[in-house]
């Protein structure tokens, strides 16, 4: 997990400044695995484009 640290935002409707707190978020690594599989499937897409 990453943190964010708190920060100002912006209240898009009246310009307000509001403060956002710190928060943990999740980070998505895709694996080696679907990483290959992905990129198999794109170059046997390419190839029967041509």
């Amino acid at each position: 997990r990453q943190s964010r640290q708190a920060r100002m935002g912006r209240n898009p409707k009246t310009g307000e400044e509001v403060p956002i707190k710190p928060r943990r978020v999740l980070v998505f690594r895709p694996s080696h695995v679907l990483k290959e599989r992905i990129n198999g499937a794109l170059a046997g897409r390419s190839a029967a484009a041509e």
